[in-house]
């Protein structure tokens, strides 16, 4: 199964789809084509055998159908307006008999959860938060790990959803983001604009980082963090753990995110009365994208992942599998343009992580001039707008 949340001018929906079940119908569909398709060619060479002035036919290209899908959830109305797209957000439990999504509903946080075996939606009210920017399961489904939003403040915080009762892991004014269980869910994974490594309530005097590095909390001794990366004016967001010993993430490289690995490890550094170690990490690239992916999600123990793209004006789905050395795309795609319409996406700009799409009638609040003004800009090229794909 597979989730997907729509926006259109603040309406939003959330949609499940049955990935396998297409899939397979795909192929089905392909093995068909290709069969008409070898009969159409075997006419065609008879009939240029008969007539030598017949010129053959190419039989009709193969179309994939966009993927059927089912909606959970249907809220707000369509206004011109500045969308908020920060929610819904979306996580499926570890054994994918269950969706979780947050919305926002007359002030109030809403926790749904949907059930695949009964096909029922479960909400229940999240006190203490103004707002989830996204959490993450534990692998045994009881606790989420939220990074949410209280007083204007980003932070993270253990939900267990035994209870319904949430504890805070930090308190500054640092804005933790993104967070993963990892190390059989002892530790926590997450993106942050910190300055250092050590956690502390501090007052409004504070030093941050012009962009985000990926740390490690052990949450049996939270005063000290595990750096991953140190990386001045570079962002790292969405780190997830790739297998036991190694973590994955998105790391700007230019304007554009790939996908990057990341091994932490350690070296003796010196002996005295007893051993001190030296902590790194050694970091490869595992991708080189034309632009940015939109999400990514992969799931370690199955060694597969999904990637949500944006392509030729439409919103795809990128399924691959693990390899070695990283990872490998398939020729598997899923075209979500049914999702939201065409004309929508038109006429609304879409930021796409560092690469901006505006038609080209689109108005640029940050660079405009009234009628009654002059341009004191005269002369200067235009921007080029490049549509986002993958």
């Amino acid at each position: 199964k597979a989730a997907v949340v729509s926006n259109e001018l603040g309406q939003y929906r959330v949609f499940l789809m049955d990935v396998d079940g297409y899939l397979e119908e795909e192929r089905q569909r392909k093995a068909a084509h290709r069969l008409k398709m070898k009969a159409h060619d075997k006419k065609e060479r008879e009939k240029v055998a008969k007539r030598e002035d017949y010129r053959p036919r190419p039989y009709k290209a193969y179309r994939a159908r966009h993927i059927k899908k089912k909606r959970l959830l249907k809220a707000e109305h369509k206004l011109n307006r500045i969308v908020d797209r920060s929610y819904p957000v979306l996580r499926w439990n570890p054994t994918g008999t269950e969706l979780a999504f947050i919305t926002e509903s007359k002030g109030k946080l809403w926790l749904n959860v949907h059930s695949l075996e009964d096909g029922k939606t479960y909400p229940r009210e999240l006190f203490g938060l103004d707002k989830v920017l996204s959490f993450d399961y534990s692998q045994d489904g009881k606790r989420m790990v939220f990074s949410g939003v209280r007083f204007g403040q980003t932070d993270l915080y253990i939900y267990y959803l035994i209870g319904n009762r949430q504890e805070r892991l930090t308190s500054d004014h640092y804005d933790d983001l993104e967070p993963s269980f990892v190390k059989g869910d002892n530790a926590i994974i997450f993106s942050s604009d910190r300055s250092n490594d050590t956690l502390s309530v501090v007052g409004s005097r504070i030093q941050r980082n012009s962009s985000k590095d990926i740390f490690v909390m052990d949450l049996g001794d939270r005063r000290v963090l595990e750096r991953i990366t140190s990386t001045e004016e570079v962002n790292e967001r969405l780190p997830q753990p790739f297998d036991e010993s190694r973590y994955t993430y998105l790391a700007e490289d230019g304007s554009v995110y790939d996908r990057y690995l990341a091994t932490y490890d350690s070296a003796i550094s010196y002996i005295d009365t007893v051993i001190h170690y030296r902590y790194f990490t050694e970091v490869e690239k595992l991708s080189d994208y034309a632009l940015s992916p939109l999400e990514y999600r992969l799931h370690g123990t199955e060694g597969e992942f999904a990637m949500l793209g944006f392509r030729e004006g439409d919103y795809r789905f990128y399924i691959g599998r693990q390899v070695e050395g990283g990872i490998g795309l398939t020729d598997e795609t899923i075209e979500l343009e049914e999702i939201s319409g065409r004309q929508d996406r038109v006429q609304v700009p879409m930021e796409i992580l560092g690469v901006e799409y505006k038609p080209q009638d689109a108005i640029d609040i940050h660079d405009y001039v009234f009628s009654d003004e002059e341009d004191t800009d005269e002369g200067e090229p235009e921007e080029d707008y490049l549509e986002p794909f993958i």
